[in-house]
């Protein structure tokens, strides 16, 4: 019976617990979610729906809790009733055979029969404290379970046992046939072929969906390529040290992470073998080091979390300071001059300039202005390849990226419709609201 009492409260509880963790971290994510959006909260008057959203996740969690408790509300009386039922058959069973102190029957004194219901009494106080403890056990299990599952996924990408190249690279970068899909065969890249000598720069532009980060998450080897291959100085990735092919890549993102700590160690990120003369001449290159020498206490001036305090502006001219100071082989940029005014754009510019300067580099388009320069132009299209050239040859051939340029450089004052490939339309919108992200 108190095994059977055992299995339930084990089956029950584990299961309320699991819903106990689940809510609560609904919780927690609506909460950061919400401090973190507050003045959007605010400027929208949603106070209220999200109070009432709050609510509901709360009535949530406090429901697993009751339902966590009612299996220990039951599990711990039920032990003592079981004990209870122990002692009272010791008792009516004992008593008859002391009652029926006959030659018949086996001679039980009354004192052997106390003794037997104290000892009974010990052996249930260690499984009253021990079903009192398999509570805790239950709540720690439960949380246990879900680390270790976390922690026992199968790390689908790693460096082979014999990898056939590590070290810089010389930048060289080839897709051969390249499809890729994030789930089951609904294809992101299709076919895509294309070389990037080393020291060029390329653009990718296209439409949101188009693949263009995709490519670049999977030049870093972050996902493996389901069809053909991709390059890097010859050698297929996957046959790179994983943690070599990393090392030879820096990358500058449109939402620049910074961490807690001081501008210097956001630019050095933990690399003891970057100097604080090599840190200071980074920032100085991209015209980093004004700014931060306004800052109290300068390089050393604290960071809060990601940055709060400083300007978007200000976040990526630290990251291309970090790009630079870390020296690269080969340049990701993916647009980063989006949500910027223009002269900080301008001085942004000029950051990219030099951090592209000798180096590979790869840029995802945000606006058409900061591509122009580029060696060469990849237009992508529902994951195909379809023009591939400098600016002013893919604008005189008068094509997909011709239409995007019109799009983005038409009068404010005028919208008209443009027909894309295959039939397919888009809204020409007003100068300056064109974007073109991933």
């Amino acid at each position: 019976m108190l095994w059977a009492a055992t299995t339930w409260f084990r089956k029950g509880a584990r299961k309320g617990y699991d819903m106990v963790r689940t809510r609560i971290a609904r919780i927690n994510a609506f909460l950061q979610e919400h401090f973190a959006g507050a003045q959007t909260v605010q400027i929208f008057n949603a106070e209220t729906k999200s109070l009432r959203k709050f609510q509901e996740i709360n009535a949530d969690y406090r429901e697993a809790n009751i339902d966590t408790i009612f299996y220990y509300a039951v599990f711990f009386p039920l032990v003592d009733f079981i004990g209870a039922v122990g002692i009272a058959l010791i008792i009516w069973y004992g008593g008859y055979r002391v009652m029926s102190n006959t030659p018949a029957h086996t001679v039980l004194t009354l004192g052997a029969l106390v003794a037997f219901i104290q000892y009974s009494g010990f052996l249930f106080q260690p499984i009253r404290d021990i079903s009192d403890k398999y509570n805790v056990l239950q709540a720690a299990v439960v949380a246990s379970h879900r680390i270790f599952r976390t922690l026992d996924l199968p790390i689908a990408i790693t460096s082979p046992e014999k990898p056939l190249k590590s070290g810089r690279v010389t930048g060289h970068i080839e897709f051969e046939n390249v499809w890729f899909a994030y789930k089951d065969d609904d294809w992101v890249l299709k076919d895509v072929s294309f070389k990037v000598e080393p020291g060029q720069s390329i653009a990718l532009v296209g439409h949101t969906g188009s693949g263009k980060t995709t490519i670049t998450n999977l030049l870093m080897r972050f996902y493996d390529v389901q069809r053909g291959r991709i390059l890097l100085d010859g050698v297929d990735l996957r046959e790179w040290d994983l943690k070599s092919l990393r090392e030879n890549f820096a990358v500058v993102l449109q939402d620049i992470f910074l961490f807690s700590g001081t501008v210097a160690g956001n630019i050095r990120l933990g690399r003891a073998d970057i100097s604080d003369e090599r840190v200071r001449w980074a920032a100085g290159e991209v015209r980093a080091e004004p700014f931060i020498m306004r800052l109290k206490n300068g390089y050393e001036a604290e960071v809060k979390e990601r940055g709060a305090g400083l300007s978007v502006g200000q976040k990526q001219l630290i990251s291309f300071a970090r790009a630079l100071a870390f020296d690269p082989a080969i340049l990701i940029l993916d647009e980063a001059t989006s949500s910027i005014d223009t002269e900080t754009e301008q001085l942004i510019q000029q950051a990219i300039e030099r951090v592209m300067r000798n180096r590979t580099s790869i840029v995802v388009a945000h606006r058409l202005s900061t591509i122009q320069r580029a060696d060469q132009i990849i237009v992508l299209h529902h994951g195909e390849i379809r023009e591939q050239g400098t600016h002013q040859e893919l604008l005189a051939i008068r094509g997909l990226y011709w239409r995007l340029y019109k799009l983005q450089y038409a009068d404010g004052s005028r919208t008209e419709r443009a027909s894309l490939p295959d039939g397919e339309e888009s809204n020409i919108r007003p100068a300056g609201q064109m974007q073109f992200s991933e």
